[in-house]
């Protein structure tokens, strides 16, 4: 009877040897030492912002060029290469009137005209 109470005292030791090592390895991340001076905020690169970058040109980048004809912000609805602010002027330059004018879901929004 006491080996086997000296067994289960054998694994129960061994056990909890091993989980306090577990617990002891999965211990936070080491602080960065406080002594060391913080670099100054003139020195890290700076990110720029969307306003800070340039528009881009109508004619678009040298590598591809913009695809369609108009300012890329105002180009909602097109025809052919053409681009329209309002669903209404680009209807007109399809040549369609009212129910007949139709638009896909892509981005800008092709107008065709129903058959």
């Amino acid at each position: 009877m006491q080996s086997i109470l000296r067994r289960a005292m054998l694994a129960r030791a061994i056990l909890s040897s091993f989980m306090l090592l577990l617990i002891a390895s999965c211990g936070p991340a080491p602080q960065k030492d406080a002594s060391s001076p913080a670099e100054p905020a003139e020195k890290k690169p700076r990110r720029s912002t969307y306003e800070e970058k340039e528009a881009v040109s109508e004619k678009g980048k040298q590598w591809g060029g913009w695809r369609w004809e108009g300012k890329r912000e105002d180009c909602f609805y097109t025809v052919k290469r053409k681009c329209f602010v309002k669903k209404a002027d680009a209807c007109e330059a399809a040549g369609c009137s009212g129910k007949q004018c139709t638009g896909d879901s892509s981005a800008p929004v092709k107008i065709s005209c129903k058959k």
